[in-house]
């Protein structure tokens, strides 16, 4: 099974392959203007929620309780996280620095993905029976595992799209 996740309607986008123009697709666009689709920090933060409450899905379905760190930004320490009324994390939560093969907590992954999407560093990871969970740009995310799911039984967030068999572009 190989996902592709989204906040993109896939009936709106060209050719059925990337999102179109003038969609939001950084935290940096948040009151930006030029966007047709404009993005408030709320809005923001509902999306960011639903990326997040998404994968918990996938990994709980499939009993996973961890992943590891399978390539990352490492030249970074773990940035301050979005400071808001919602999230105010710091470096303290993830116990030291990001390094290859660091087995993460559900908690601590959705740290990371938090601060992935918000732009701050570069993170991909893997888990058990093949699963991965990659970032790449303008908010598309991939999970695969080597089980099938039948995702009609989960109940996704609204404005969250999952299409499938489409492998991360990180692959190798």
């Amino acid at each position: 099974m190989q996902l592709r996740i989204s906040k993109y309607d896939p009936s709106d986008r060209k050719q059925q392959e990337f999102c179109n123009d003038n969609y939001w697709c950084a935290i940096n666009d948040v009151n930006n203007d030029y966007y047709s689709k404009g993005i408030t920090l709320k809005h923001y933060f509902q999306i960011e929620n639903s990326y997040c409450e998404s994968i918990r899905l996938l990994l709980e379905f499939q009993k996973i309780d961890h992943l590891i760190i399978s390539s990352c930004d490492t030249k970074r320490d773990v940035p301050k996280f979005f400071i808001s009324k919602q999230y105010c994390q710091t470096r303290e939560d993830l116990k030291g620095k990001l390094y290859l093969g660091r087995q993460c907590t559900w908690h601590e992954t959705e740290l990371i993905m938090r601060a992935t999407l918000r732009n701050e560093f570069w993170c991909n990871f893997k888990g058990i029976s093949g699963t991965y969970l990659h970032f790449a740009y303008d908010f598309y995310m991939f999970y695969g595992s080597n089980h099938s799911l039948d995702l009609h039984k989960l109940q996704f967030p609204e404005g969250i799209f999952i299409e499938e068999n489409y492998p991360s572009p990180y692959l190798l």
